[in-house]
């Protein structure tokens, strides 16, 4: 049975998330998710780890909430640095962690959090899912990589139990999660250079990324030539999602959701 393996959700954009039990998806996504970022005040641009130079280290950084996010608002996290150092946003809203954050990246930001029942500061997807099988499959090409799924920065692994899920094929598809929850699988996922960067426990690989294209390389509409792994969906039918709950694939015609709105699909 094709199930629910594993639940991710990640409270700032570009740091480590937190492994949990289960997750709420809403029509927006992921409760909670990428619900805080940083802003580089030189620029005024969100800051992402693809910005190697100066925010690649976020990714060794760690960001949990200090209690379940709901339908509310996300709640105040806790930042853990490399060095084991950990700042609440809960008495200041966060001016201490920007602080902190500026000096780790000697670069000034400021922490900011999405307005309330908005889409968190992600790059396309309300949610994204990954199949166990496609690691499986690129540990085979590059058997020194470490294929942890937490290079993939997924939301829902899903454990399909070596029945090796087609990506191509579940393309377009519904997918149920567990009793409520269904989402459609709209585009693959194109990947990028954060999948090659240090996180605990992981080193710098450059190798991750040329393995993903020789496996997965897709022309992708508005991308263009990609290096493919997982997928992008949007959320049809919202509800919470538990870790261990089955999963059932439906085809259907493709639904013209937010992703194809952004994207021209």
């Amino acid at each position: 049975m094709t199930s629910v393996g594993k639940l991710w959700q990640y409270p700032v954009k570009s740091m480590q998330g937190i492994e949990v039990d289960e997750i709420s998806l809403g029509l927006s996504g992921v409760l909670g998710d990428r619900a805080y970022a940083f802003v580089d005040v030189e620029t005024g641009e969100i800051a992402s780890a693809k910005q190697t130079k100066h925010f690649g280290p976020l990714l060794e950084c760690r960001a949990s909430f200090l209690e379940a996010p709901n339908g509310d608002g996300a709640p105040s996290v806790e930042v853990t640095f490399p060095d084991g150092t950990t700042v609440r946003t809960a008495e200041d809203g966060g001016d201490e962690l920007a602080k902190r954050a500026s000096e780790f990246l000697h670069r000034q930001v400021r922490f900011v959090k999405a307005e309330r029942h908005a889409l968190g500061f992600v790059d396309l997807a309300h949610v994204h899912l990954l199949a166990a099988s496609t690691l499986s499959q690129l540990a085979d090409e590059h058997p020194e990589g470490g294929w942890d799924p937490r290079r993939m920065r997924p939301n829902v692994l899903v454990d399909d139990r070596g029945l090796a899920a087609a990506e191509d094929d579940w393309l377009s598809c519904d997918v149920r999660l567990g009793e409520q929850a269904v989402v459609h699988l709209a585009i693959l996922t194109p990947r990028c250079v954060m999948t090659t960067l240090p996180q605990p426990g992981l080193p710098k690989d450059a190798a991750i990324l040329k393995a993903i294209a020789r496996l997965g390389l897709k022309d992708l509409p508005f991308f263009g030539q990609s290096a493919c792994a997982g997928w992008y969906a949007d959320v049809v039918s919202p509800g919470v999602v538990r870790r261990g709950d089955p999963i059932d694939v439906e085809r259907v015609t493709p639904r013209k959701g937010a992703i194809a709105a952004t994207i021209n699909l």
